[in-house]
């Protein structure tokens, strides 16, 4: 592609406000998920969450709050500015892979996902991770197209500096950024520099992040770090089938794999070596068979989500991966796939989590539209950012009268704009219970949650709360 010129710079400020404006009628007012909460005690007391701990966007939170007095709004503001900035990112890598209009088009696609308008509103960490992967992808591409050593060294940086705000960023990046670190340059001097750019800024916040976590988290039975990773990511008490979805049925909570690969891999090494009474509760109740039915859950789940997040612009993908080039495919490949079989074998949470590579399926989309129908393009994808920011604006859940309204509450209707203003918010774990919230807590004021967050997370009682700039 040619230089970048005042036109592109406008273009990219214009989406990026337009996005951001788009989303302030429709933005929460309060907290209303169970990681919100926990997002909260890092930005008011203990800068991390829940583990991994998330302190680089705990931290963004809390530097908000200061000015804010408001914990809820200040996650929303850097959720909004995120998906403002991801929007213009869309349009910069669109526009460097395949010119102008393809990045206009990548942008509006993903601004007008409902993925993206839902996540935006919320004070989760969807948003801002996506981000994050969007910047550290454009910038390896920055380094790998232009076999650039300075943009290779920025590059390392924004994808260290991003895993502080979700560490699933640095992880499923890594291969893209081995691979940016071959093309950028055949200097090993610089390879090295850029890896070592990599490791410092991920020190810079890892230790502290651990440090954190560990003092904060569980600290009545003073585990360690990845203990404590291990205990809220890998095996969680459960008290329901997690492999089917339908209405939940209550048992006994047990501890288990929450990952269906090591499950898998454990249930495996029973079959040869059958555990013993000793055993931890997760070891013994491993088996291939359950593994498999979770994988098949994931995947089922993956390919739904996927498709409502892209929606209309979903068949156009398959026409833009055709036209890619050797090293654009390369490219694509090592942004999406990893991240897109780890949640289809293994773990797949919130849907938020495809705000990871949207922006690349985005790009793909654009460039299949572009080339499919050039002279139609204007006028499709103004029909499909019509219909499809409608769809966000007008759907809502229907009355929770029989097992299947709630499921399908459960699973699509809750991610429009008149959830967010309703704060209805339904998890399969609590779907069926006679508080249906996925919160059962009305405590949600800045001065409310300043006393119940130290008692429900049993926090040192020398543990403060932040002192904003101005109280309200």
């Amino acid at each position: 592609m040619t230089g970048w010129t005042r036109r592109d710079s406008a273009t990219f400020a214009a989406l990026a406000l337009l996005s951001g404006l788009i989303r302030i009628p429709f933005r929460s007012t309060q907290i209303y998920h169970c990681d919100s909460y926990g997002l909260s005690m890092g930005a008011l007391f203990t800068w991390t969450a829940h583990p991994p701990g998330f302190i680089g966007y705990c931290t963004l939170g809390r530097l908000v709050n200061y000015l804010l007095d408001d914990v809820n709004a200040s996650f929303v503001i850097v959720n909004i500015v995120s998906t403002a900035l991801a929007t213009a990112l869309v349009f910069a890598l669109g526009r460097e892979m395949f010119g102008y209009a393809v990045g206009v088009v990548a942008a509006v696609f993903f601004a007008v996902s409902i993925d993206t308008s839902y996540y935006a509103e919320v004070a989760l960490t969807y948003a801002a991770e996506g981000a994050c992967a969007t910047a550290a992808a454009w910038s390896a591409w920055m380094a790998i197209s232009r076999r650039s050593p300075r943009w290779l060294l920025a590059h390392a940086a924004i994808l260290a500096l991003g895993g502080s705000v979700r560490q699933t960023t640095l992880a499923f990046l890594l291969p893209l950024s081995l691979y940016a670190m071959w093309k950028a340059t055949d200097r090993w001097r610089v390879r090295a520099a850029a890896f070592a750019v990599l490791c410092i800024c991920v020190l810079l916040w890892m230790v502290p992040n651990a440090r954190n976590v560990q003092k904060y988290w569980d600290q009545r039975d003073n585990v360690g770090y990845l203990q404590s990773v291990y205990d809220l990511q890998v095996r969680m008490p459960q008290y329901y089938d997690a492999s089917v979805f339908g209405r939940v049925q209550y048992e006994d909570t047990r501890r288990r794999f929450h990952w269906p690969l090591v499950e898998l891999a454990v249930g495996a090494w029973n079959a040869v070596h059958p555990p013993t009474a000793a055993s931890p509760p997760e070891v013994q109740s491993a088996t291939v068979g359950g593994a498999a039915r979770m994988i098949r859950y994931q995947s089922a789940k993956f390919v739904c989500f996927a498709i409502f997040a892209c929606g209309l612009w979903l068949p156009f993908i398959a026409f833009g991966v055709r036209r890619l080039e050797r090293e654009q495919r390369w490219f694509f490949a090592l942004w999406i796939v990893p991240a897109a079989l780890f949640f289809a074998l293994n773990h797949f949470g919130s849907w938020g989590y495809l705000l990871f590579f949207l922006g690349g399926l985005a790009v793909l989309a654009a460039r299949g539209v572009v080339a499919a129908v050039p002279r139609r393009t204007a006028a499709i994808v103004a029909a499909i950012a019509a219909v499809q920011f409608a769809v966000f604006c007008l759907m809502r859940p229907i009355p929770e009268r029989s097992d299947r309204a709630i499921l399908i509450n459960t699973a699509v209707l809750q991610y429009g704009a008149p959830s967010i203003g309703m704060h209805f918010s339904r998890a399969r774990s609590s779907a069926f219970n006679d508080d249906k919230r996925e919160l059962p807590l009305d405590c949600v004021t800045e001065r409310c949650l300043e006393r119940s967050i130290p008692r429900d997370f049993q926090l040192p009682p020398d543990v403060r709360p932040m002192t904003p700039l101005v109280r309200r």
